[in-house]
């Protein structure tokens, strides 16, 4: 892609910063028909997971437009586990800690990863933390048979949308002797 106009501001990427050019489309009127769905694909760790357009006239949603569940992904395992510490939620930070053995005490993997929730300690299946939002922190995993639920995500940006982040990931649940998924 080629810019007609240099940035204004200075971007580093990193393997876990990403930024993102999105070209926003401008319209007219934009109608979504009832039985219709306008969504964005989901983020794939280098592209998606926004959804925006410019409407000069009237906006008419009679069907659904969301981006739900296309931001920051979670971390699920395909496979059975047992005593496992659950992962990070993905943020604005990247992935943070990935899931691993567990002695059934607390550790880093209960922490946000900014706003991404904190993952459930193992070995008596802590839930994981919901990822934060716009104005507003996710909301603390449950804590279960002794063992300590994920730390909410951080609040990131705010309600009037001055900066456009998505919502962080929850973080995944905390595994005991029987297993999670």
């Amino acid at each position: 892609m080629i810019l007609d106009n240099g940035f204004n501001f200075d971007f580093t990427a990193t393997s876990t910063v990403k930024h993102q050019i999105v070209r926003v489309p401008n319209y007219t009127d934009v109608t979504v028909n009832s039985g219709s769905s306008l969504r964005c694909r989901a983020w794939d760790g280098s592209t998606g997971g926004i959804l925006a357009f410019r409407a000069t006239g009237a906006v008419t949603n009679n069907g659904t437009i969301t981006s739900a569940g296309a931001g920051y992904r979670g971390t699920s395992h395909a496979a059975t586990y047992r005593n496992k510490n659950g992962a990070q939620g993905e943020g604005i930070t990247g992935f943070g800690y990935t899931g691993g053995a567990s002695n059934g005490s607390g550790g880093v993997w209960n922490n946000a990863n900014a706003n991404g929730g904190g993952g459930g300690t193992g070995t008596g299946d802590a839930s994981g933390g919901a990822g934060g939002g716009y104005g507003a922190a996710g909301s603390a995993g449950h804590d279960y048979g002794g063992r300590i639920g994920g730390t909410a995500g951080t609040a990131v940006g705010d309600q009037e949308l001055t900066q456009l982040l998505m919502g962080g990931a929850g973080g995944e649940g905390g595994a005991d002797a029987d297993g999670g998924y």
